[in-house]
């Protein structure tokens, strides 16, 4: 199933785009995920950054750095064509961005990851969202306490999480 919607948002076009893959096995729906995309034009417009929060007011539980072999990897192993993610000179003067956008997924694998970890428990369910880019280069912190989510180094949250 596919829904689309098309927006307009600070920095232009955007379209939305819900996806849901069902994964069957012996006739029974084993895997249901929903994914909703945001695709967005060419930038037309650079808005001024809002008042960050402290970056420091809660420690982290992980830090990753993520750089370009990283992203690169992924993408390989994701199938996941976008430019954005491998190619700096097209992230920087085509779509606006100062470094290659680190992949969302690749984010909320790492999210996981460091739940899995700390928790040592199977979900049974795993949510995310997208909040703002991360980049090359830029550590991520990643908090598993008091919810999930990824903080830039900025103190910006990039994604949050929900699991149990």
């Amino acid at each position: 199933m596919i829904r689309r919607e098309q927006k307009q948002g600070k920095s232009g076009d955007l379209l939305f785009e819900t996806l849901e893959h069902l994964i069957s096995a012996n006739g029974q729906t084993a895997i249901r995920e929903e994914q909703d995309l945001v695709y967005r034009g060419i930038a037309t417009e650079r808005t001024p950054p809002s008042e960050p929060p402290d970056a420091n007011a809660i420690p982290a539980d992980r830090v990753i750095m993520p750089d370009e072999t990283m992203l690169f990897r992924y993408s390989a192993l994701t199938f996941n064509a976008h430019r954005i993610h491998y190619d700096l000179p097209y992230a920087q003067a085509m779509e606006g961005y100062p470094s290659l956008v680190v992949q969302g997924p690749l984010i909320a694998t790492l999210l996981l990851d460091a739940w899995l970890e700390q928790s040592g428990e199977q979900p049974q369910h795993f949510s995310f969202r997208a909040e703002r880019p991360a980049f090359c280069n830029d550590p991520l912190s990643l908090h598993i306490e008091d919810g999930l989510r990824a903080m830039r180094p900025d103190g910006f949250t990039a994604m949050s999480a929900e699991v149990r």
